[in-house]
């Protein structure tokens, strides 16, 4: 799954937040302007309507509202046709304000809008405001508020085009300063998130009881507290197992070399009679078991070590090595049919002689205990090693017999060319797996 930037989410994020914003109060301006205008047209209803109402009880011959663009009619008879058209009877009620959009409506048959221009003091009207008023003795009195392009004063239209020109530089102006508050809100989240990052990259065992950063935000401090308790409870556990294996090994060291030297005993006293074939055997099984171990608890003790200092280096004749490592593996293939391709040129490495041998060792151990039938192919070539094993089908391995190995093998390899920084890099390939070792990286 491809992640994404942080930084440039939540620039995204403010940037289209900024864009909405200024999408939704141009809305609203022009809302709130045709709400005002609304109002205006309401309390001027509201006005003429009782003006007219209290000098009409005291007078019946008082003249109707009159204004630029005021049209006052009494009674529904004496409204035009036009008006209806527009504002049909069924809509009036008492102190209801209705309106009409010019722009937003199509009238058909007679354009009773364009019948209606000559009260709006132009071509033709753009805005209709209705308004109807119950009298004092039950009669209806009608108000007809129009608008149109002419009744805008040059002022108010100059007025009107400066606020409009300004609008946009004024929503520039509030992109930048959305983008710029972004972008220091970005860096002040950024840059305690890299420290926490930088501080988490080198963690080790050694460091890791030492205290941790200061964040600015309780979250990040949650987070490295976090990862301190789980480095301690991970150091913790290596430690009990990197004890246990040095006090494992310690202990195995004595019984090993006991039953090596009893091994020596018993070849020494062997010689002074007749010793059947399975007894030899028995003995060479025995002697290769001790040796296994013996090396074995060697590599696990080297591993185990807390200092960081790696072993002096030391001549090693690598083909005569991998010689010797493929004489003494040579009883894993008996009673099975695999071809080994032998190909190594004279080379000598500066290497730890015992790291070498347990790396060549274990690989040569590991192929011919998993090839069943097919082939293996070794070679050296100047400072690399290399081995390939290839089955000819997926019958499974005969690990019953006493000689199969600890399971140890590739996971020790890793470990140990990790630890001496050497070239190691193994693959799977179609029946098998070819492993390569430089030893002069």
């Amino acid at each position: 799954m491809k992640t994404k930037s942080l930084k440039r989410f939540l620039l995204a994020y403010f940037v289209g937040t900024g864009l909405v914003v200024v999408v939704i109060y141009t809305f609203l301006v022009n809302y709130y302007f045709f709400l005002g205008l609304e109002t205006d047209s309401l309390f001027t209803f509201e006005q003429e309507a009782k003006q007219f109402d209290r000098h009409y009880q005291e007078n019946p011959d008082t003249p109707l509202p009159r204004m630029a663009n005021l049209s006052a009619y009494l009674g529904i008879d004496a409204l035009p046709s036009e008006v209806l058209t527009l504002f049909p009877a069924r809509q009036h009620r008492d102190r209801r304000f209705l309106e009409f959009h010019n722009h937003e409506n199509e009238i058909g048959g007679d354009h009773p809008v364009d019948q209606v221009a000559h009260l709006c003091a132009g071509e033709h009207c753009e805005l209709l405001f209705f308004y109807r008023y119950k009298l004092y003795n039950g009669e209806h009195l009608y108000l007809l508020l129009s608008y149109g392009p002419e009744d805008i004063t040059e002022a108010q239209k100059e007025e009107f085009e400066r606020w409009l020109i300004a609008t946009l530089p004024l929503g520039a102006v509030f992109i930048m300063m959305v983008v710029v508050g972004a972008v220091i809100i970005i860096r002040k989240v950024a840059q305690p998130i890299h420290q926490l990052a930088v501080w988490a990259d080198g963690l080790d065992l050694e460091n890791i009881r030492t205290g941790r950063p200061t964040f600015p935000f309780h979250e990040l401090t949650t987070v490295a507290e976090r990862l301190q308790s789980a480095f301690n409870r991970m150091g913790g556990a290596l430690e009990h197992e990197q004890q246990f294996l040095r006090n494992a090994s310690h202990e195995l060291r004595t019984p090993l070399a006991v039953m090596a030297n009893n091994l020596e005993l018993m070849k020494k006293l062997n010689t002074r009679r007749e010793v059947s074939m399975p007894e030899q055997q028995v003995l060479d099984r025995i002697g290769r078991a001790v040796l296994s171990m013996q090396q074995l608890t060697e590599t696990l003790l080297w591993l185990s070590r807390e200092e960081s200092t790696l072993p002096e280096p030391e001549p090693v004749a690598l083909d005569e090595l991998v010689q010797n490592q493929i004489q003494f593996y040579e009883y894993l293939l008996d009673q099975k049919n695999v071809q080994v391709n032998v190909s190594v040129s004279r080379s000598k490495v500066q290497v730890s002689a015992t790291a070498c041998r347990i790396v060549v060792a274990n690989l040569i151990r590991n192929a011919f205990q998993y090839t069943a039938d097919g082939q293996v192919e070794i070679g050296v070539d100047g400072s690399e090693f290399r081995i390939c094993n290839v089955s000819k089908n997926d019958a499974a391995n005969d690990t019953s017999g006493s000689d199969y190995g600890f399971g140890l093998g590739l996971t020790l390899v890793e470990q140990i060319t990790e630890r001496m920084r050497w070239a190691y890099t193994h693959q799977n390939i179609p029946g098998g797996r070819e492993c390569r070792v430089d030893f002069g990286s």
